[in-house]
């Protein structure tokens, strides 16, 4: 408790010994049932099977104070630096994100450690037997991988009574499993056009259904980057929700391609507002320090040595050193066009030759 992640190799050597161990057999039998979940029922948007099911389970979302993070680009990031500080500032902090990268329990962490097996080992037979139950009592539900998911995530902030939750969006935001919750502070990172085949063809439609986290009287946080602004803040008054808006004139706020800025300035702001409501202290230290931390692959740069004899035999039949040579390597997520453009920018600009 009290320190964020460290560097990025140390983050890399962790979670290669975190997720790179041989897992037990209870634990990969429930998970590879947990994934085969979706073969069964397919992915589908809307809260009654989420609702139905932390019913079963006694509510365990009803008790949490959550910073609740949608967004189509920064919103990993955004909770990332959020989580960081709060942990830093002694609260005992629960982080809940997705997709995962090397293993499944990378979704769900407290106080910077993800969850372990014999945690997930536990959790997940709750979370099944639930919605048994609510089946058996007549609820017509057919939870999907996500509903189990994010059940079991909130079940395990619950039950070890985290401080605070930073709840990462999976898809949207009106009909995304995780809005279950009523947060202390809402944020929107950013509006572009992504997932159009669900969340509509356009801008408007897709400020629409992320401006659907926003609840009645809860502050919102607004990045610099929320294109369709209009619709986000026509929902914010109609919720009587009171608006934060980050940074300055022009479309990205001022931060250029710096999208990192520019998450951290969006985090900064949420932070004050779910200190000042939820009437915990959360330092200046400890925001700065929380969003000077950053998840791996964004924009991640490394000296990558090659990984084959057959590499090195390369390089000298081009002429070069027999030797092997590093060569810088960039890492990042960016996966639709804004998040793209931005990274190319950033690449001109840092490495202009």
């Amino acid at each position: 408790r009290g320190h964020a992640p460290g560097a990025p190799d140390a983050r890399a050597r962790r979670l290669r010994l975190a997720c790179g161990a041989e897992m037990s057999s209870r634990y990969a039998e429930l998970v590879r049932r947990l994934y085969q979940t979706n073969l069964i029922t397919p992915a589908k948007y809307g809260l009654r099977n989420e609702a139905a099911l932390l019913e079963a389970l006694g509510a365990p979302h009803a008790r949490g104070r959550y910073v609740h993070v949608a967004g189509t680009n920064g919103k990993g990031s955004v909770c990332w630096k959020a989580s960081a500080a709060l942990q830093h500032a002694g609260l005992r902090t629960g982080l809940f994100v997705s997709p995962h990268v090397s293993c499944f329990r990378e979704r769900i962490r407290l106080d910077g450690e993800l969850v372990s097996e014999a945690e997930v080992a536990a959790l997940l037979p709750q979370v099944f037997a639930a919605a048994e139950a609510a089946i058996a009592a007549g609820r017509d539900i057919a939870p999907t991988f996500f509903e189990y998911t994010t059940a079991a995530a909130l079940l395990h902030f619950d039950r070890l009574r985290a401080d605070a939750v930073v709840l990462e969006v999976g898809l949207g935001g009106r009909l995304d499993t995780t809005n279950v919750v009523t947060p202390v502070v809402s944020v929107i990172t950013s509006i572009g056009l992504d997932h159009t085949r669900v969340l509509g063809p356009d801008l408007d439609s897709i400020a629409a259904e992320k401006a659907g986290i926003i609840k009645p009287g809860v502050p919102v946080v607004l990045g610099p980057s929320a294109a369709a602004r209009p619709v986000i803040m026509a929902a914010a008054e109609a919720a009587g929700a009171p608006v934060t808006v980050v940074g300055g004139s022009g479309d990205d706020g001022g931060f250029g391609e710096d999208f990192d800025a520019e998450n951290s300035a969006v985090a900064a702001a949420a932070l004050e507002v779910f200190a000042s409501r939820a009437g915990v202290s959360v330092p200046g230290a400890s925001i700065a320090h929380g969003c000077a931390q950053r998840p791996p692959c964004r924009f991640e740069v490394r000296r990558v040595m090659p990984a084959t004899a057959a590499a090195h035999a390369a390089t000298a039949r081009r002429g070069g050193a027999a030797a092997a040579q590093a060569a810088t390597t960039v890492l990042d997520v960016a996966h639709n066009g804004d998040a793209i453009r931005r990274l190319f920018k950033r690449l001109r600009r840092k490495f202009p030759r």
